[in-house]
């Protein structure tokens, strides 16, 4: 949708777009972008279909390097600060405040899902040998990403071995929290993708078809449950096989994730032969 609507003349050229809606297909061709990159491959069917040139690329994060030595020494002063009790396992946590936001359209985002929600992640949150760490991946309101960790967090009997990031942290900060951790309970995107960046297993909580689509570019569509029909008990399931496996899962992330980023410096190398980058 956001590429039907640019205006304006010269070289035009967007480097990701997710699946649109069948009435912008027309005013995308209408731009004539010299060069479309989708990040899926869903969308590059999409686009293919309603006869829209595009390309394949992974996201450009996969280019990041994160330091998992640098992200311990942040957890362990995390932990500190708040003398909260640091578990061996390490879970990161990151739920999206779009499931705060009031009249949407869908039945699942009304106060008593989200109310059902947050409690039945509570009942994880205690029922796991783990240490959970809420990462906000947005600070700014109306997405504020600290309210909604903190409605769950707030909700676990046993807080302590819990922690709630509420200071903003840089892109690579998170990052390399990510790395040095052994799960990753996405309901952002890009948590997700730098969970795989990092070989980090991941689980996503979809709100909408991007997630899908990620999981399913990468060859994980076991790790994508959607927020609107969570089965809690086989996500619990799934949390307790990325504990117990998760150095043979780490393996499999980091063999998918070196193809993934093949693809990406591949396609930059075009790119800058192109004179396009």
């Amino acid at each position: 949708h956001y590429l039907a609507q640019i205006q304006g003349c010269g070289r035009k050229w967007a480097l990701s777009v997710g699946a649109t809606q069948s009435s912008d297909f027309e005013k995308i061709k209408e731009c004539h972008f010299e060069k479309i990159i989708v990040r899926d491959y869903d969308s590059l069917e999409l686009l293919k279909k309603n006869g829209i040139d595009a390309e394949y690329a992974p996201d450009f994060t996969f280019l990041l390097k994160p330091d998992r030595e640098h992200g311990k020494a942040l957890l362990d002063n995390l932990f500190k600060k708040h003398s909260a009790e640091k578990y061996e396992n390490i879970v990161v946590v990151c739920l999206n405040s779009y499931a705060l936001l009031p009249n949407h359209p869908r039945d699942t985002m009304k106060e008593s899902y989200l109310q059902y929600f947050l409690n039945e992640m509570s009942v994880i949150l205690d029922n796991t040998h783990a240490s959970f760490v809420f990462l906000p991946f947005s600070t700014q309101f109306p997405y504020e990403d600290r309210v909604i960790n903190s409605m769950c967090a707030s909700r676990a009997k046993f807080y302590k071995k819990n922690v709630c990031i509420f200071d903003e942290l840089s892109p690579t900060e998170a990052l390399d929290i990510i790395a040095a951790s052994n799960l990753v309970l996405g309901q952002r995107l890009h948590a997700n993708i730098f969970a795989a960046i990092c070989k980090t297993p991941f689980l996503a909580i979809s709100l909408d078809n991007k997630f899908e689509s990620f999981c399913k570019t990468l060859g994980e569509e076991p790790r994508c449950f959607s927020y609107e029909n969570l089965n809690f008990h086989l996500f619990k399931k799934k949390i307790d096989e990325s504990l117990e496996y998760n150095f043979e899962i780490h393996q499999i992330l980091k063999e998918k994730y070196h193809k993934q980023l093949k693809i990406l410096e591949d396609k930059i190398n075009i790119l800058n032969n192109e004179k396009i980058l």
